[in-house]
């Protein structure tokens, strides 16, 4: 895990990238961490209310 402009006045997350691809979602699928990878954790001083809203994302199937 990378935690991309981590500073004192940057501690709210505005973007993820895993592997490579943009992750718009503060969900993630534990088969594809398992695997391995990358994850980017993109830090800012402002939210970003764009990021992190899951449509479509069936909350259930997913936790299990």
């Amino acid at each position: 895990m990378k935690k991309i402009n981590r500073t004192t006045c940057c501690g709210v997350l505005l973007a993820a990238v895993f592997n490579g691809k943009p992750h718009g979602s503060f969900l993630l699928n534990a088969r594809e961490v398992l695997k391995g990878g990358t994850l980017e954790l993109w830090m800012g001083s402002e939210p970003n209310r764009q990021w992190g809203i899951c449509s479509g994302v069936n909350s259930q199937k997913v936790a299990r």
